[in-house]
């Protein structure tokens, strides 16, 4: 049994392919006889693809990215394919190891290397992100992902080992770890709309029909394979049968069934709401002093606060769904913006140009550094000097994200704030009584023409 990740490296390229083939993880001693050191051997269960050498592919790799003048952004592909315990063994590994880089990158160098160091067999697989052969970018997206799965998966069950089977459709991070801290999620939304439409519901026409009343578009006919809902605001559906056991087309229908039984002996159902627990600390006060994109996240961070807390009986908007589980990363921004003193969208700029320029200095700084004590044959992680370099660079670098970050989620915070205002504005308009023609209502000249004939009579 196979599990398989990738990650993209945009730094240390020779410490990526380095770490593949440690020596220290990817050597076995095998011993003829106890504790008799001449009858010891060693295998080693390192190896590279397209590349001279375990020691030159690195600098390879680097040849390449120069020859086609692609030397920035992903430097390599860093893939960790794990094995279960009780299954296989070093040889057999790193033979799957070696067929799987061939078929999935076989225009590409690689290293790969089968660590023993601990419970369990695992291959490292660096991946040069150029294309030796033609100069292509290998560009990894979650479809990428499905299809080198599935080159693993047949590996294993061709030489005999367990393939793992996925229970359900995955969800995204964000999600999974805001659900187990929690805090509200789309699909938690998602579920308290939908018992929200079976207690008002009594078939399941007409719970769908509460739903559409709700603002969802609904997927379900003879001709669609599985229902699918999708709140106001969000780009994509999402199937019943994705939402839990409870929620699925045959589950709903027979809760349906079930309250019309206990609706007959007059038996409330009632509903519990979970409570959100981020809080943002702070008052209006503060907020009346903030200007540009630091107002314009306060005020956002206002309404996720207000919809996490439940307080009000007032319906959440379904355009804060989706960034309900973003909320801890937003108060991050906002910290950020806060603590640097930025209010527009160009200060946010300028200062990621800084951090940018910090780290292509620090960079070459360590490149000359590194390349002094290959010389003298020290190690990155015994120079204090280096070590400090590098957390420098990282600083810099979460520094530098967190203003890509920022600049890419404001126009979405404009776009949801506009939405929502249009919303409200059309939801008062539905509400809002109808203005009547004339100085008086209906009842008003009844009244006034009861009166004048009372008048008249009594002038008669």
């Amino acid at each position: 049994m196979a599990y398989l990740k990738i990650l993209a490296r945009k730094y240390d390229l020779d410490g990526c392919a380095a770490y593949a083939a440690n020596e220290e993880k990817t050597v076995e001693n095998i011993t003829g006889y106890a504790l008799d050191t001449e009858k010891t051997e060693k295998r080693f269960y390192a190896s590279v693809l397209n590349c001279g050498s375990v020691e030159t592919a690195g600098a390879e790799m680097r040849d390449t990215k120069r020859r086609f003048d692609k030397e920035g952004k992903v430097l390599c592909y860093h893939i960790i394919q794990s094995f279960s315990p009780e299954e296989g063994t070093p040889e057999l590994v790193h033979k799957i190891g070696m067929d799987f880089c061939r078929e999935c990158f076989g225009d590409f160098e690689a290293v790969i290397g089968t660590h023993l160091d601990k419970g369990h067999l695992h291959n490292h697989i660096v991946v040069n992100s150029v294309s030796f052969v033609d100069g292509r970018k290998y560009r990894s997206t979650p479809k990428s992902l499905y299809a080198l799965r599935e080159v693993s998966d047949r590996l294993c069950r061709e030489n005999g080992l367990s393939v793992i089977q996925p229970k359900g459709r995955g969800r995204h991070y964000a999600e999974w770890k805001a659900e187990k801290s929690g805090q509200p999620t789309v699909r938690g939304q998602i579920r308290e709309d939908i018992d929200t439409a079976i207690e008002k519901a009594f078939t399941f026409h007409s719970f769908l029909e509460e739903m559409r009343k709700s603002g969802y578009a609904i997927k379900y006919g003879a001709n669609i394979t599985h229902t699918s809902v999708r709140p106001a605001g969000s780009a994509r559906f999402f199937r019943l049968d994705t939402l839990g056991s409870r929620y699925t087309e045959e589950a709903i229908k027979e809760r349906l069934f079930r309250q019309q039984n206990v609706q007959k002996h007059f038996l409330p159902v009632k509903k519990h709401r979970n409570v959100r627990k981020a809080r943002l600390n702070g008052n209006c006060r503060n907020s009346r002093k903030l200007t540009g994109i630091r107002a314009l996240y306060w005020r956002y961070l206002y309404l996720l606060g207000k919809a996490g807390k439940r307080t009000a009986s007032k319906k959440i908007s379904p355009f804060l769904y989706e960034d309900m589980a973003r909320f801890e990363r937003y108060v991050r921004q906002y910290r950020f913006l806060a603590e640097n003193n930025i209010s527009t969208a160009e200060d946010v700029m300028k200062m990621k140009s800084f951090f940018d320029g910090e780290i292509s200095r620090l960079s070459a700084v360590r490149k000359i550094l590194y390349q002094e004590m290959r010389k003298k044959g020290e190690k990155a992680d015994e120079n204090m000097e280096y070590q400090s370099y590098s957390r420098e660079i990282r600083e810099f670098r979460h520094k530098a994200r967190q203003c890509a970050d920022i600049l890419e989620t404001v126009p979405k915070i404009r776009d949801s704030l506009q939405k929502i205002q249009e919303t409200s504005k059309k939801e008062a308009l539905k509400h809002e009584p109808r203005q009547r023609s004339g100085r008086t209502n209906d009842k008003g000249n009844f009244a006034d023409f009861r009166n004048r004939s009372k008048a008249d009579s009594n002038r008669g």
